[in-house]
């Protein structure tokens, strides 16, 4: 462009965002934000393109299409709709609706076998009362702990349907992430009573197929951790945060999961991300 932007020029504009590669490495699929100036909104899309260069190929038609995920043998992609997960075969069609949840969900994340996928979602227990505000941290996010909803792991599997709520507590469940054999999830979730006073957020992890398991602290009890996934291997974890008081950059460390009767060890694998 050889003159100024004007204003005009908005509706034009066409960006990129949470691009995902898929399990052969030969596409990537993305989201496409525009903006419908008739309706004065954003417009998400899905839309793919080989990584080898090429044209894209818009893959979705709906406005709020976001959070795009592969599964393991590439058939397929869930998505989020209009806050619910959907699913679309890549090789075209019309996306498969797969969860109904009253306050929507957070982006999908596929098992290792493709037949469950997870993610979390708000839940409101229901509450009867005047609402109280006794912490420190009932606005300490963009959700915050404002009455009594709180975000929880669930488990959907995407061939019956069925959806089930894999956490509980009054603290936010983090994103999951799953083992490599599918048998456990890790998330991160405030720990101790005074965590609006400390701020310490703890890996956990939870036996995801057995009905009756709690989720336990596994590491970082006494720091904040932000993103937590499984190395390759799934002998230890990736976590991104601090292992102790959050001062500084937060930094990758790689807690082990082989000795869970000692404590884990926080090895940086990086000085600082």
């Amino acid at each position: 462009m050889t003159r100024r932007l004007k204003i005009d020029d908005l509706t034009d504009l066409a960006v990129p965002s949470q691009p995902a590669l898929s399990p052969d490495g030969d596409r990537v699929v993305y989201v496409l934000r525009t903006l419908d100036a008739g309706e004065d909104r954003n417009v998400d899309q899905l839309w793919t393109v080989p990584t080898s260069g090429g044209t894209p190929r818009r893959l979705t038609t709906g406005n709020a299409d976001t959070s795009p995920a592969w599964s393991p043998d590439g058939s397929r992609i869930a998505f989020v709709r209009d806050g619910q997960v959907h699913l679309l075969a890549t090789d075209g069609g019309e996306p498969e609706r797969v969860t109904d949840l009253p306050l929507g969900v957070g982006a999908p994340v596929w098992s290792p076998d493709g037949h469950r996928l997870a993610f979390t979602a708000p839940v409101d227990p229901g509450s009867a009362g005047p609402l109280v505000a006794d912490r420190l941290d009932y606005q300490a996010d963009g959700s915050g702990m404002f009455g009594a909803v709180r975000s929880q792991v669930h488990v959907v599997d995407v061939a019956s349907g069925e959806c089930r709520q894999v956490t509980d507590g009054t603290e936010h469940a983090g994103a999951p992430a799953w083992s490599p054999d599918g048998g456990t999830i890790a998330f991160a979730r405030a720990v101790g009573e005074d965590s609006d006073l400390r701020f310490r957020i703890a890996v956990h992890l939870l036996a995801v197929d057995d009905p009756k398991a709690l989720p336990r602290v596994f590491a970082f009890a006494d720091g904040v951790a932000r993103t937590v996934s499984y190395a390759v291997d799934g002998e230890s974890l990736l976590v991104v945060g601090w292992d102790g008081d959050p001062v500084g950059h937060a930094s990758l460390l790689r807690p082990r999961l082989t000795r869970p009767e000692a404590t884990p060890s926080k090895r940086r694998t990086t000085p600082s991300v």
